[in-house]
């Protein structure tokens, strides 16, 4: 995330707000997770899916490479769309394998965003803050490969293509593949009497994922933002409840880039 002037004084804004919520978040005991994570999906097929799904999208990544022109949005959304279209059968096949669980999911997404949104962004811009200081890290205005190429692209057909990809695409296939399944597969390894285990350890996976394609502050970020995802689907039993946080938290980043703003992961 490219440091913009005035970048360090919108994160330290944020920082109260985020600590707010954090606060409010464990007074009124929301972490506290009792009830076993529900799934339909049985081990053996958990694994075949996410197996599936990354080989599906890695497979719809380079047949998007080939389709490319020499333009990088277009590439972009070449490379995400056909990605995404590869993974939707077994995205059908996970969604007819679920049960649907409608209680608490939309008071569940919107505590998590509320929560773990801000507290993403603050944790990201203070981790960038510290490691250019650090000298670890440039200087930088936007900490995601997608967000820069976003922010710097024309506002054409390719791009809102890039955007609704970004939004709900990945929001959808992210959201079935680390909390659908990778989850409660790590649950099942672990096999400790908490929620919180599984949660931790899903998020260090999700964060290692986007090495790469984020710098090292917008990995903490994401970690961060999906202890929050994690702990939604723990919580509602459902995973529309992380999709719909994740969606909003993509939508926020985007409007932020859009509107000139910067943002970390």
């Amino acid at each position: 995330m490219e440091q913009a002037p005035g970048t360090w004084s919108a994160g330290l804004m944020l920082l109260p707000v985020a600590i707010l919520a954090v606060v409010w978040f464990i007074a009124r005991r929301h972490g506290v997770l009792r009830t076993p994570l529900r799934t339909s999906v049985s081990g053996s097929l958990a694994i075949a899916l996410v197996a599936g799904m990354l080989l599906a999208s890695i497979l719809g990544g380079i047949a998007g490479f080939a389709m490319a022109g020499e333009d990088t949005m277009s590439q972009r959304a070449w490379v995400l769309g056909l990605s995404f279209a590869a993974q939707v059968p077994l995205l059908a096949v996970f969604m007819a394998k679920s049960r649907a669980h409608r209680g608490r999911v939309a008071a569940t997404a919107a505590i998590g965003l509320a929560v773990f949104a801000p507290a993403a962004l603050a944790t990201a811009f203070i981790a960038h803050r510290l490691l250019v200081g650090l000298g670890m890290e440039t200087e930088t205005a936007i900490g995601h490969e997608t967000l820069a190429e976003i922010a710097a692209a024309p506002r054409e057909a390719a791009t809102w293509i890039v955007i609704a990809i970004v939004v709900l695409g990945i929001a959808v296939t992210e959201e079935v593949l680390y909390r659908g399944m990778l989850q409660p597969i790590i649950d099942t390894i672990i096999g400790a009497t908490g929620r919180w285990p599984a949660i931790v350890a899903t998020s260090a996976v999700f964060a290692a994922m986007h090495i790469g394609a984020a710098h090292a502050s917008a990995l903490v970020g994401l970690f961060v933002l999906s202890l929050g995802l994690g702990w939604a689907r723990e919580r509602s039993g459902s995973i529309i409840a992380p999709i719909l946080i994740h969606a909003g938290f993509n939508a926020l980043n985007i409007a932020l880039v859009l509107s000139g703003y910067s943002t970390t992961p």
